[in-house]
């Protein structure tokens, strides 16, 4: 997998490395927050295996906000910088909320 120096590979490409093998998702209970960057991965799991979990959002419904963070697979250095951009303050958001509980 490749990234931009100092900066994280695409999701997707995670997800192929390490597929969610939904016979086998002992380490997923309902307990488990899944984020996902937008609606359709959001959607598919769901599909998969919603019946084990309670919490899925995309990151940024998580920290109340609408879209979805844009995948810039195949795109421009700038929309990778953009997006890591834009993951990173969802990020911070996110910690944020979940130190608050």
């Amino acid at each position: 997998i490749n990234a931009m120096e100092g900066a994280i590979a695409s999701i997707d490409a995670y997800a192929s490395l390490f597929p969610i093998d939904t016979d086998n998702i002992s380490d997923i209970d309902k307990n488990t927050l899944v984020l996902t960057m937008s609606e359709a991965l959001k959607i598919e799991i769901m599909r998969d295996i919603a019946k084990t979990i309670n919490s899925i959002y995309t990151l940024p419904e998580f920290v109340g906000e609408d879209g979805d963070v844009v995948e810039p697979y195949g795109g421009t250095l700038a929309e990778y910088e953009a997006c890591f951009t834009e993951l990173a303050r969802l990020v911070k958001k996110t910690v944020y909320k979940i130190n608050e509980k």
